[in-house]
């Protein structure tokens, strides 16, 4: 970066588009080189990380390995911008700013697109450094019990419903994450021959859901009684369903119709599910 040495920097070699590699891995020396041995030829997306008191860099290429060695591969930090942003509240009583991290997931097939993230500071800034080209989506993760995402825009884009789109040229924004206490609850039961079914998974998904407003999306595990509750729903529309997982490979899981539910701040509804039962030939 800047064009000195990165010595504390962490690389990874994957399968191209296969996701991350756990036997491909290094990390620099003091000159800022390194070394990976024994790669079979084909196509590769090297990843490099380096992290600083303050910031995280991050950077990526596509590598093709034939039968003789590479010596004379350059991965550069520096060549994503930087996405600066403020975390504000919309209600009174929001604490511990410093405990939240944004993360920037990507969603894109681009050959760059690497996930980022950043520690908000008690003040609620944040600074995303080295974004690389591709599409994301925001996630949150930190807040104060009760407390969920209403809005996320950068400029006039909304980062909920659109994501966040990087290109090469573009000068990054401010990110505005609005967070509020005033979710929404959400309980029920399931249940399956008129009796309560404990243990059966329960999800609460954006309707319609996108890629991008899954950080909305909850899940959660029925009790003894069959009951199951969401405390911190995003108020807007959702379907509810219910599965519960077979014992057994050979035999299928049941699972519940879905329901829809339209959720108000401050609001407190009760769904009731029930699993139909498994299809037999």
């Amino acid at each position: 970066m800047d064009g000195r040495p990165a010595t504390h920097a962490y690389l990874e070699l994957s399968v191209s588009e296969a996701g991350w590699s756990d036997d491909f891995n290094a990390s620099t020396s003091a000159t800022g080189e390194f070394s990976i041995k024994g790669v079979p030829p084909g196509s590769y997306v090297l990843s490099a990380v380096e992290n600083d008191t303050d910031v995280h860099h991050r950077a990526q290429q596509k590598i093709e390995v034939g039968n003789e060695n590479l010596d004379s591969v350059v991965i550069a930090f520096g060549k994503g911008i930087t996405i600066r942003g403020r975390i504000v509240s919309a209600s009174p009583g929001l604490n511990a700013l410093d405990r939240i991290r944004v993360d920037l997931e990507p969603i894109s097939d681009s050959d760059t697109a690497s996930f980022d993230f950043a520690k908000a500071k008690q003040d609620g800034s944040f600074q995303i450094s080295d974004v690389l080209d591709g599409n994301y989506a925001l996630r949150v993760f930190g807040a104060d019990q009760g407390w969920y995402v209403k809005s996320a825009r950068i400029g006039a884009k909304d980062a909920l419903q659109d994501g966040l789109e990087v290109e090469k040229g573009s000068s990054g924004g401010t990110l505005e994450i609005v967070l509020s206490s005033a979710s929404a609850q959400l309980e029920g039961e399931v249940t399956s021959d008129d009796k309560p079914v404990a243990g059966a998974e329960v999800r609460a998904k954006p309707d319609p859901e996108t890629p991008y407003n899954r950080i909305r999306a909850g899940g959660t595990i029925t009790d003894q009684n069959g009951h199951f509750i969401f405390n911190n729903l995003a108020p807007g529309k959702y379907k509810i369903t219910a599965r519960m997982p077979s014992v057994s490979p050979a035999a299928p899981a049941t699972t519940s119709e879905a329901k829809t539910v339209t959720l108000g701040e401050h609001d407190h509804q009760a769904v009731q599910l029930t699993l139909a039962a498994p299809q037999t030939e």
